[in-house]
């Protein structure tokens, strides 16, 4: 083999060395990008689920505070308050405790709190109406103890006056008319001893 011909293959040899070592180094170059890539969008994904997780928490949190505004006379209703509070504070306790979360596990949480909202929602409603009801039937109870007691004062008035009345009658009994004179007055209001002038009488005593 001539020495031109070695010359020529050994290039030949040298640039097939070299096409392999570019694309190998481009493919490499292709992996990195497509690996920090992932990463990146691996680490945007676990920050919107933790930032889901976290809004999560913060509702259970407004709920379970919700639950303890909430206050009744009613007993039955109070303890259903109670149970419903300490399912919230579980499923709040469950999502703390929770490390490795996925969108579904966030999905599935999301439904949860909706549900468990709309539960406080109903009985904030209830217990409204309840509360309505109640100041309503105070209301009622005092329009019918102000009438009673005014009924009560009309009642001591009358009884009072009947009172009077039969004092006043009593002593009227006990009175006698004394000095009893008759006088004639004329149209003047003048007295007369004349019978056709006289238009009216005047009658006097004295009661003692």
């Amino acid at each position: 083999m001539s020495e031109f011909e070695n010359i020529t293959k050994q290039k030949s040899k040298n640039l097939r060395n070299n096409i392999i070592v570019i694309a190998l180094s481009a493919i490499l170059v292709v992996l990195l990008v497509l690996f920090f890539m992932q990463r990146r969008e691996h680490s945007m994904i676990m920050k919107d689920i933790t930032a889901e997780k976290d809004s999560i928490q913060n509702e259970l949190t407004q709920i379970v505070a919700g639950y303890d505004l909430l206050k009744t006379e009613n007993d039955t209703i109070n303890e259903q308050l109670i149970l419903a509070q300490a399912k919230v504070r579980d499923l709040l306790i469950e999502v703390e405790q929770t490390k490795r979360v996925s969108y579904e596990k966030i999905s599935d949480y999301q439904k949860q709190v909706t549900t468990l909202r709309g539960i406080m929602r109903d009985f904030v409603v209830q217990i409204d109406s309840l509360n309505k009801r109640n100041e309503q039937l105070m209301a009622e109870n005092t329009q019918v103890k102000e009438q009673f007691k005014q009924s009560e004062i009309e009642k001591e008035q009358l009884s009072q006056e009947k009172e009077n009345l039969q004092k006043n009658l009593q002593r009227a009994a006990q009175l006698e008319a004394r000095d009893l004179s008759a006088v004639g007055l004329n149209s003047r209001n003048k007295e007369t001893k004349y019978a056709n002038r006289t238009e009216m009488i005047m009658i006097s005593f004295v009661l003692g």
